[in-house]
């Protein structure tokens, strides 16, 4: 997973990132002071979460989680302030933002969030995977049937004229010929 940190302070930026690093290695974590750098690094790397502050000097937290939801829209965005309230979190919530935390962060609450949301970010994925290894189960067992519907409608037809044969007034030899005939076409047109 991919984690961006956002946060203008160096002290809280750091504290996360190396938090972090340090519970997650599996992952690679990120670090930007500004909704400047974190819009760039989120236009040239596919990020997974992002942890932002909301007030910062120019782009805030708003801004990096728009230019987040736009550039991929299931990546997933825990925002943190040191100005909470009611109607951050509420507007925060409703641009896409997975979660809220006040600063100053506890450490081990964002740990756990960030557990929790690599559990979904790992259920969402192996429910791409199934959707996508059943669409292509889909393609083959469609494409089966059309090709088994092809077939039996080739037997019907020589079925049809064997029968159209057998009730033909013409003796047994010939009728026998005919069939004959019919079977080698069926064979030839196999190959």
């Amino acid at each position: 997973m991919i984690i961006l940190c956002v946060d203008d302070d160096r002290t809280t930026l750091t504290l996360v990132t190396r938090s972090l690093e340090k519970v997650c290695p599996e992952d690679t974590v990120l670090g930007v002071s500004s909704g400047e750098e974190a819009i760039a690094t989120i236009g040239s790397t596919p990020v997974d979460l992002i942890i932002t502050d909301l007030v910062m000097p120019g782009l805030g937290g708003i801004d990096v989680l728009e230019a987040a939801k736009k550039a991929r829209s299931d990546t997933e965005i825990i925002m943190v302030t040191a100005y909470s309230s009611v109607e951050s979190a509420v507007e925060a919530m409703q641009k896409g933002a997975r979660d809220y935390l006040p600063k100053p962060i506890n450490i081990d609450l964002l740990v756990e969030k960030v557990e929790n949301l690599r559990e979904f970010l790992l259920s969402r994925q192996e429910v791409s995977d199934y959707r996508y290894a059943m669409s292509i189960i889909e393609e083959d067992v469609s494409r089966t049937a059309k090709e088994s519907e092809r077939r039996l409608a080739s037997l019907q037809r020589r079925l049809d004229r064997i029968g159209e044969v057998l009730e033909s007034p013409v003796e047994a030899t010939t009728k026998l010929d005919m069939i004959r005939k019919s079977l080698v076409e069926h064979q030839e047109t196999k190959v």
